[in-house]
């Protein structure tokens, strides 16, 4: 992933970044999947260096894709078509 779309992912709220992570956990090997529900849980346990290394490289740059719209260049949230704005002219 590009550069791009880890500042688009560290752009995103709480709320959405949390979807976000369930979605990407559906698909995601067993070392990211651990590291995603530790994220998700309750306990808040802190991630270590190596843990941070692989969201970083691999976990968080997934959490948006390119709008579905034609002609969008924004992004959206893993596992939705279209951005907040060409959801809302296209009836999502």
């Amino acid at each position: 992933m590009t550069d791009k779309f880890s500042k688009a992912a560290k752009d995103l709220t709480d709320s959405e970044r949390k979807k976000a992570l369930e979605s990407v956990l559906d698909n995601a090997n067993e070392t990211e999947a651990g590291i995603i529900r530790q994220i998700l849980g309750e306990d808040g346990k802190p991630l270590t260096e190596k843990q941070k290394k692989v969201y970083e490289k691999y976990i968080e740059p997934a959490l948006v894709e390119k709008c579905g719209a034609l002609g969008c260049t924004r992004f959206s949230l893993a596992g939705e078509t279209y951005c907040a704005t060409c959801a809302i002219d296209y009836g999502e």
